[in-house]
């Protein structure tokens, strides 16, 4: 009985090595293809996301709503926002209750425009920081040929990186490659939102 659970354990061991990122211990950034110099503040967030000089961010563009998943590697923080035009046609978001440590509502005018802005966020696990990382280099390093499709009506979509003063965009109304999808779904796997 002893063999057969230490050969199951060993199997188990080698099929999660197997499954383990072939990045594991690489620098966030290490390596580029396509980096653009930043000038002042370009990563593109809300302006209620603490600005982010090491990470990533995913970001939806709606006719009346924007939604962004941000993740700061330095700071191991994750934000996920939900920007609606108040004179809009889609819900606004919630208010969060006065007890919720972990979120806050703005009220933004911009030409005319009054902005309901909901920021959450949350701090990041050694595992949440590692994932991001690996996918955020496979970005890094992806050729951005992507083949032009048609979008929803009024949306957009972007996968952005930025590293100190280099950053990188994705996205538009563009397909987007299997790096950009990967590195989305770690972006929702640890959104504020989502947990």
């Amino acid at each position: 009985m002893r063999y057969i659970v230490v050969v199951v354990m060993a199997w188990m061991l080698s099929a999660c090595a197997s499954v383990a990122p072939a990045c594991r211990g690489q620098q966030f950034g290490a390596i580029k293809v396509e980096p653009v110099g930043v000038t002042g503040k370009v990563f593109g967030l809300p302006p209620e996301i603490p600005e982010i000089t090491r990470g990533m961010a995913f970001e939806s563009s709606g006719f009346s709503c924007g939604s962004t998943v941000a993740a700061d590697i330095e700071r191991r923080m994750a934000y996920s926002a939900r920007d609606c035009s108040k004179e809009g046609s889609e819900p606004l978001p919630e208010a969060p209750a006065p007890s919720d440590k972990f979120a806050a509502s703005f009220t933004r005018t911009e030409s005319g425009v009054t902005h309901i802005i909901v920021v959450r966020w949350v701090k990041l696990s050694e595992s949440d920081v590692a994932r991001l990382v690996c996918a955020g280099n496979a970005v890094w390093t992806a050729k951005s040929k992507f083949r032009e499709y048609v979008v929803p009506p009024h949306s957009v979509s972007y996968v952005r990186l930025r590293d100190q003063q280099s950053y990188k965009d994705q996205g538009g109304a563009t397909e987007m490659g299997p790096e950009a999808k990967e590195l989305i779904r770690a972006l929702e796997h640890v959104a504020p939102a989502n947990r």
